[in-house]
This record gives C-alpha cells, sequence and structure tokens, in this order.
C-alpha cells in the first residue's frame, strides 16, 4: 500500500498542481494537507519527481489482493476454502 506524505504548508501554485494531478486524491485546504486514496492516483510516481515535497513510502504490513471466480463459487467462499 503507498503512503504519501505532504508538507504541512503548501505554495498555492504546488496544492493547486497536485489537485490536477491526482483528483480526488488529496484534500487541499488553508490548514494543511491530507491525503485520501493514495492507490487511486496513477501518477504518484510523476509526483516523486516533481518539486512538490511529497514523500513517498510503503505501508509494509497492508496487503492488496484480488480473487478471481469462475462464477461457481462466490469469492468469499474461495477466501475461506484457500486459508
Amino acid at each position: 500500500m503507498p503512503t504519501v506524505t505532504v508538507p504541512k504548508k503548501l505554495k498555492p501554485e504546488i496544492a493547486k498542481k497536485l489537485e490536477d494531478v491526482c483528483q480526488g486524491v488529496f484534500d487541499l485546504n488553508e490548514s494543511g494537507a491530507k491525503v485520501f486514496r493514495p492507490r487511486d492516483c496513477a501518477s504518484l510516481e510523476w509526483i516523486r519527481d516533481g518539486d512538490y515535497g511529497v514523500t513517498l513510502g510503503r505501508q509494509t504490513d497492508y496487503y492488496i489482493f484480488t480473487i478471481e471466480s469462475t462464477g461457481v463459487l462466490p469469492s468469499r467462499e474461495l477466501l475461506k476454502i484457500a486459508l
């Protein structure tokens, strides 16, 4: 799971660029910046390369996986069986 840390004080033009690049990921206002849904931004690597002051990292105790089924069993049942 990606982690994104945004500096507390951002210049207004940088905040605007972040909002434009990853819409709906950041909540940027006068009091600071918060990150919501970091997985929803496909441009996180592009942000790392820019002059935004954004720090990218990884949350190592979080796992993302998918379960695919042919439709015979629901995915919850497949997970129970697999575990």
